[in-house]
């Protein structure tokens, strides 16, 4: 090589290191916060971009951003819907400088308005991406995951809203001691504060189990039930329905959902190789589904959500909703929500003349998509709160949250905490948790409340007490009973059980009971958990008729697979009528007026999305969705010395469901079969609630008579369909109807009617009709400042075959009630 290409050479090579370092000289970590410059609160989801898109990153959900540059800095870019851009550039070498300390940004909001709507000639763009959202919503929802597991730090804090206190405010002005006390109180500590440590697994289709293994609420020492009611899962929003208190929002990713939102492109960032569209959204005026605003950034990766905000829109509700939610690309393989933030405002609950605010917020890690997870390790306990969880350690909780409490989460924690040992918090803990439980424990014993009263017309008033040993007495036994007096009937019931839990995976339960009481006849017997205000309860309120029966039982139930539960029992019961009843067995010409029963049952239940929770040596019922099934097979037999050979078949399905743009829709098919003649006591009855009840008894046929009917095979159907706001959206804040129709129809058959003497008995050869119309929330009422009490009416009519003479005799009148957020 000659002199001169060598010169040439060493230049280049030269030019090529020179050129390095600059790059290497400008490696630098971006990290810091961004902020409203006006208010100083943090900004989520802020787009940092490096030399328009190269790199790129967003500001965590409280407004943190950590990025690694090794590139050479030309430009760097904070963008956010709704402010003007941050921009800062690289002129010369001293630049780079400020970069390397933590960096404390404040963007200018815009004068603009999310509630403007300019519609333009022509194909919306945003649709388009909307709809290619909805179209890969199936792969980028996260329980469509086969498999994954995480561990979330969750926090929980009551507070006052952040909106200043004008100046001309009763407090502003105010001069009482308390009032300033109480202000100062409040900038320095929240009204309330919790943690929570929780591993989550998850195995598709259904099968979940959360485990919180640390937990910690200020002013108790231990309060594992506040710990279940505290936790925050993600929010989906990937289905049709985003469900908030109860209350279901149209989601904007949904089929369908721009003919109902109005969509806006407001920004596209471009982060190498993708581009992020974000894009604003807001029903249309015209509409009157329950709807969200807010902001929505679709990712070009599999036009998947990268981070959602959602306010609620009405200016009366009693709780106002701010959601925000964040996901990251996990694994190279899924999209994943790894942050939360929920703000729910209560309007009308005001501390200091400011509306009081719950925040949640919740942080996921250890993101772990498709690990290997067994069947086996998904028992019947869905949610479990370890033994030692209220006792880790300050160091534990250091190495779990994300930083540092700050002063005032800390004040909060030591003022609390003084209070409720002062006041013995955990006391009203243990009496709220007894309510839940409807059980009051006493040492190893625990008082059954549901045996304290009771009302029917058939005993008046009921008084009793029931005792049964709890887990501190026996953590796989309990033993106990009950005794209770009717001061109509005067008479003295009492019952006695044992359980015995014999293997706890699959929920397998051995039991012995032994009952003299009185029961309704012709009821089915479907294995549910009966709440005060379901409506078998209000049945029994009306109840007037009833059956003398001594029964004993013994029984072994399991839980097989997930959602299903089986029972097979042997029992034995004498029943004697309490009201004129003989039955005339014609086959072996004999009389009865009490009668003697030995049965062999098989009961199984499926109830989607049922979910139980344990808590120290307490199992818990937690949630139950629809679908749901019941069937039971009975076997009345001589052999085990009952007077009666017969075969019962008794089945229930139930669903509740949502359809987009129609309303709420509720179907439940009932029927039953009898092979045999036997007695009143075991046919079934009309299921009728006639004019004893002026309130609409879901199940149940409104217009029949309590006792007019009874059948040995039936099949009723029961149908309701509730439109919400959707055919009109009322602007009073008292007066919000919604339209509820209904109809239902049964139709039966009795054998050997002439053989039931002393009653009268009606069948049901030829179809029972009915049909109702139902305004819900004429009135809707305040109650206690966080929820609403709704009172409805409407009427239905019995027409066809069994129609009355009269249009009087044929319509019934009823009251709605509910409640709601």
């Amino acid at each position: 090589m000659s002199l001169k290409k060598q010169f040439y050479f060493i230049c280049l090579i030269g030019y090529f290191f020179i050129g390095l370092v600059p790059a290497k000289a400008q490696s630098v970590l971006l990290e810091g916060t961004v902020t409203d410059f006006k208010t100083g609160e943090y900004l989520p989801f802020v787009h940092i971009t490096v030399n328009q898109g190269v790199l790129g990153t967003l500001s965590d959900i409280d407004g943190k951003f950590k990025l690694f540059v090794d590139i050479p800095i030309k430009k760097i870019v904070f963008s956010y819907v709704g402010y003007e851009p941050f921009v800062y550039e690289i002129k010369d070498p001293e630049d780079i400088n400020p970069l390397r300390q933590k960096l404390k940004i404040r963007l200018f909001e815009q004068n603009r308005s999310l509630q403007e709507i300019t519609i333009k000639a022509g194909e919306n763009p945003a649709n388009r991406l909307i709809r290619a959202a909805v179209k890969n919503r199936r792969q980028n929802q996260p329980d469509n995951i086969k498999n994954y597991t995480y561990r979330a730090y969750q926090k929980f804090y009551i507070d006052t809203s952040k909106d200043s206190v004008e100046p001309d405010s009763v407090i502003a002005q105010s001069t009482d001691s308390a009032d300033l006390d109480l202000q100062n109180h409040l900038e320095t500590h929240h009204l309330f504060l919790s943690e929570s440590i929780t591993d989550y697994q998850h195995k598709s289709p259904w099968n979940d189990k959360k485990t919180i293994v640390a937990n910690r609420v200020s002013g108790f020492k231990k309060a594992d039930f506040l710990a279940l009611a505290g936790g925050l899962e993600p929010f989906d929003f990937y289905k049709d329905y985003v469900e908030v208190l109860n209350k279901a929002y149209l989601n904007p990713i949904s089929p369908g959902s721009t003919e109902n939102y109005f969509f806006n492109i407001e920004d596209t960032v471009f982060v190498n190789p993708d581009t992020v569209y974000i894009i604003s959204f807001i029903p249309y005026p015209d509409k009157n589904f329950i709807g969200l605003n807010g902001y929505l950034s679709i990712h070009t990766k599999r036009y998947a959500l990268q981070n959602i905000q959602i306010n609620s829109l009405d200016p009366d509700e009693l709780i106002s909703i701010r959601v925000e939610q964040k996901y990251d690309w996990i694994a190279d393989k899924n999209w994943f929500p790894t942050q939360t933030h929920a703000e729910f405002t209560f309007n009308s609950l005001k501390i200091a003349d400011k509306p009081t605010v719950g925040v949640f917020r919740s942080y996921a890690k250890d993101i772990n998509i498709e690990p290997e997870l067994r069947l086996r390790d998904f028992g019947p306990i869905n949610i479990e709160v370890e033994a030692d969880a209220h006792k880790r350690s300050d160091d534990f909780w250091q190495t779990q949250r994300l930083e540092s409490l700050d002063t005032k989460e800390s004040n909060t924690y030591v003022y609390m905490d003084s209070l409720g040992q002062k006041n013995n918090l955990d006391f009203v803990v243990a009496a709220t948790t007894a309510l839940a439980l409807n059980r009051i424990p006493i040492k190893w014993i625990d008082l059954d409340m549901s045996q304290f009263i009771r009302i029917n017309r058939y005993e008046g008033l009921r008084l009793g007490a029931g005792f049964y040993t709890n887990p501190e007495f026996n953590q796989n036994l309990s033993v106990g009973g009950y005794l209770a007096y009717g001061f109509r009937d005067n008479r003295v019931k009492f019952g006695t059980s044992a359980d015995f839990y014999v293997w706890k995976r699959y929920n397998l339960q051995a039991g012995i009971q032994y009952q003299d009481d009185v029961f309704e006849p012709g009821n089915l017997q479907f294995w549910e958990d009966k709440s005060l205000l379901s409506s078998n309860s209000l049945r029994y309120f009306v109840t007037e008729r009833m059956d003398k029966i001594q029964r004993g039982s013994v029984y072994l139930q399991m839980q097989p697979y997930r959602f299903t539960q089986l029972q097979i029992g042997l029992n034995a019961f004498h029943v004697r009528p309490g009201y004129e009843y003989s039955f005339i067995d014609n086959e072996n010409d004999l009389l009865y007026s009490s009668f003697n029963f030995s049965e062999l049952s098989v009961k199984f239940r499926f109830i989607f999305g049922e979910s139980y929770a344990q808590i120290g040596k307490r199992k818990i019922f937690m949630d139950s969705k629809k679908p749901a099934l019941f069937f039971n097979f009975i076997k009345g037999s001589k052999i085990l010395g009952g007077n009666f050979d017969y075969q019962k078949y008794e089945a229930k399905v139930t669903h509740q469901f949502r359809l987009r743009g129609l309303g709420q829709m509720q179907i439940t098919l009932i029927g039953g079969l009898i092979n045999g003649d036997v007695p009143y006591p075991i046919l079934f009855n009309g299921r009728g609630m006639g004019r004893n009840v002026p309130v609409v008894t879901p199940d149940y046929f409104q217009t029949m008579n309590l006792y007019e009917f009874a059948s040995n095979q039936f099949i009723n159907f029961f149908w309701t369909h509730n439109f919400g706001q959707l055919l009109y959206k009322s602007t009073s804040k008292i007066f919000k109807p919604e339209l509820v129709i209904a109809h239902s129809m049964g139709w039966g058959s009795l054998n050997n009617l002439t053989a039931h003497q002393g009653i009268e008995l009606k069948t049901l050869e030829k179809g029972f009709l009915e049909s109702g119309v139902m305004i819900n929330n004429i009135l809707k009422f305040k109650y206690m400042d966080t929820a609403y009490w709704g009172l409805g009416a409407g009427v239905y009519y019995r027409y066809g075959a069994y129609s009355n003479d009269s249009f009087g005799e044929n319509t019934f009148f009823r009251i709605t009630s509910n409640f709601s957020f």
